[in-house]
């Protein structure tokens, strides 16, 4: 059994149990850490949930293939300030825009270029547009979504069979793609 320590928190449950909550959530509440970046955002993306960030500035500092995707419509960005003032308003209003079929539509799109244990992913295609755009600039180089092997919305069937979890699915991977070794 995997203990209880997963992405960096205690949690008192299981593994088993994590997958099994991430897999039946459609939202992911991404907050800023101790870093730029969380590993919670990729929890979301494996989950398959669209992400409600509370940070700012995150968006140009830590979210993956920032200059490629488009993240104003996949994601909700809430302000630190307005969760601080009205944490119960600001996560009421997220929930809402993350609902909205238009977002859920985008996110699903988008998700093939960000889920590398996806059928069909374009995370490859991903990775080597971003390092061009890193180091020979983004004039001349296509959206990201409209790549030939980027552009299909990806099947739904991995999230459920995360949902259905019993122990069958291949744990160390799980374990990869959801643990985050800070102590050594």
């Amino acid at each position: 059994k995997v203990p209880g320590f997963v992405s960096g928190c205690i949690t008192g449950r299981s593994f088993g149990d994590y997958v099994l909550l991430g897999g039946q959530s459609n939202y992911s509440l991404v907050i800023h850490g101790d870093s730029p970046s969380t590993s919670r955002i990729y929890d979301g993306i494996v989950f398959d949930q669209v992400p409600v960030i509370v940070s700012d500035g995150w968006k140009e500092m830590a979210m993956p293939f920032s200059d490629a995707l488009p993240w104003d419509s996949m994601a909700v960005f809430v302000s630190q300030w307005e969760f601080e003032r009205s944490p119960v308003d600001a996560m009421r209003s997220a929930v809402a825009k993350a609902s909205e079929p238009s977002r859920l539509q985008a996110w699903r799109r988008a998700r093939g270029a960000l889920d590398w244990s996806l059928e069909g992913t374009c995370v490859a295609t991903a990775v080597l547009l971003d390092a061009a755009r890193e180091h020979i600039g983004s004039a001349g180089l296509p959206e990201l979504l409209s790549w030939p092997d980027c552009a299909g919305e990806l099947s739904r069937k991995g999230k459920l069979r995360r949902a259905e979890w019993q122990g069958t699915l291949n744990e160390t991977l799980l374990e990869d793609m959801l643990m985050e070794e800070r102590f050594d």
